[in-house]
């Protein structure tokens, strides 16, 4: 079994992060006489520019993708620690302009995303197994960490304590980022240089996008419509969503310790789709309870779906040689704007009556309609690209064939209609590919390179740069123990039958 270290200081600063930003909670302003702002967009101050952050980040991945480095952690600090002194001196008693509220709102809303990028950033430059470690403790630790803080009843200490958690979490970020390798191509080439890669990686991403932001739409209007009329739903909106982080990320090391797996957000999203309808319909027929119920396991299905999505976007970015900052803020961008809708429903539905009908009622009738659209958009059946494209890939720690248990791949010629290879090469390549624990990219460099092709060549039928190719290289040769192509040609026509725990994907066909 690969060893891998769990809780470091990266997974650690991450989950301080996720619990201090729980502690503040977000109240919208009411607009008084003197405010020429309309009353919705007062409300919709703190969501819009949170989602007007992540898509910032999406445009400063594509222009300029080495610009976010360690030093920006204390410049979004500043923007929290700026909205932390105006809440602080409200709280004081002092008489502070709307327009000083605004800004704070503002303010905070652009750092705390920020320092959410800068460390999945990071989590992208690390191991494959390292980086999954990371984001499943960093998202599930949190919950834990509430609870203790939780123990503070004063709102000043707790500030205080904030303060001071923000400060550490972003010290250990600046620690890690001096150990990044900023020559790799996600952060070296120029993505103007390859549009076409970044054009493929938005064609075949924004769909799992829209699965995930369907489900933030249902819980966000969740919890706006019952805030205020229900009492117990206030006691569980801040711990369910890290209940349902905790839940998911523990579900997800459980399964990757003895079994590989790919998970897919569409196909999670497809059947659930059926379970969620079912949900919705009973919502207006349980309306007391059954809210309270909805947002729990809408949020645990979030939580499982954004764990998925951020793992998702690390391996998209070392396999397509893709800027961080652009993945992420394209995809949880997507996720946001979506979120965005489900406030301003929420607001309005707070404000107007919808010819009488229950608030129940029209809940239901919203979350069925965003889902069942997304539902249609992400409807057909995926082909092999998009489907190893968006899938998440898990590869057992405990990579110990079992004939008893897994799936034995011949590489017998007589036995190719039975199985999805076309000639022995290609049996041979997923052979090795299992014995070494590679990802699905480096399989398929592998039997490209195994079948003659050139890097410049690869590059053209996988569609990213020659530097991200040459970095598969490196990588392929490390895993393997090797310095030479020939030594990896002799190590895949030495292959010979191999018990494989993880089903064989198609490689591309070669130029």
């Amino acid at each position: 079994m690969k060893r891998i270290k769990y809780i470091t200081e990266a997974s650690f600063s991450f989950a301080l992060i996720i619990a201090a930003n729980s502690m503040a909670e977000w109240h919208p302003f009411v607009p008084n006489a003197e405010s020429c702002l309309p009353h919705l967009l007062m409300e919709l101050i703190s969501p819009l520019t949170y989602c007007l952050t992540w898509i910032l980040c999406m445009f400063i991945g594509f222009f300029a993708p080495a610009s976010a480095k360690g030093p920006v952690a204390f410049g979004a600090l500043g923007l929290i620690y700026a909205n932390m002194a105006i809440v602080l001196f409200r709280q004081c008693g002092f008489e502070i302009p709307i327009e000083a509220n605004v800004a704070g709102t503002i303010a905070n809303n652009i750092g705390a995303p920020l320092l959410y990028l800068l460390w999945e950033q990071y989590f992208a430059s690390e191991d494959d197994d390292q980086c999954i470690a990371d984001i499943l403790v960093g998202r599930g630790l949190p919950v834990l960490l509430f609870a203790l803080l939780g123990l503070i009843s004063s709102s000043s200490q707790t500030m205080g304590l904030r303060a001071v958690i923000l400060l550490v979490a972003a010290v250990a970020l600046t620690r890690c980022y001096r150990s990044m390798d900023w020559s790799a191509p996600m952060y070296a080439e120029r993505p103007l240089d390859h549009r076409r890669t970044y054009l493929n990686v938005m064609v075949l991403s924004w769909k799992s996008a829209l699965c995930i932001g369907s489900l933030a739409f249902l819980y966000t209007v969740l919890r706006s419509a019952f805030t205020s009329s229900n009492s117990t739903l206030n006691g569980i909106l801040t711990y369910a969503p890290l209940l349902g982080m905790l839940a998911a990320s523990l579900a997800i090391m459980a399964l990757w310790q003895r079994r590989s797996f790919s998970f897919n957000v569409i196909q999670v999203f497809r059947s659930l789709f059926p379970f969620l309808l079912c949900l919705f319909a009973a919502i207006p027929l349980f309306a007391t309870a059954l809210p309270q119920i909805t947002y729990g396991i809408a949020y645990g299905i979030f939580s499982l779906l954004v764990s998925i999505g951020m793992v998702q976007c690390c391996q998209t970015c070392k396999r397509d040689g893709v800027s961080p900052l652009f993945m992420f803020g394209f995809y949880f961008g997507i996720v946001n704007v979506i979120q965005l809708l489900g406030y301003g429903f929420s607001s309005i539905l707070k404000t107007y009556a919808f010819f009488g009908q229950s608030h129940g009622f029209v809940i239901a009738l919203s979350a069925m309609f965003v889902t069942s659209l997304v539902f249609y958009l992400v409807r057909g059946d995926l082909d092999s690209k998009t489907t190893a494209f968006t899938n998440a890939e898990f590869i057992a720690l405990s990579h110990v064939p079992d004939s008893d248990s897994c799936l034995i791949v011949s590489t017998n010629s007589r036995d190719a209609s039975s199985n999805p290879y076309w000639d022995r090469l290609a049996k041979q390549c997923a052979n090795t590919a299992a014995r070494f624990r590679l990802t699905a990219r480096e399989a398929e460099v592998l039997e490209l390179l195994a079948r003659g092709n050139t890097v410049p060549a690869i590059a053209e039928s996988l569609v990213i740069s020659t530097g991200t190719v040459q970095t598969h290289c490196k990588r392929l040769y490390a895993k393997m123990g090797i310095h030479k192509k020939q030594e990896l040609i002799d190590i895949v026509r030495s292959s010979t039958d191999y018990v494989k725990d993880r089903s064989p994907q198609k490689p591309p066909k070669p130029r």
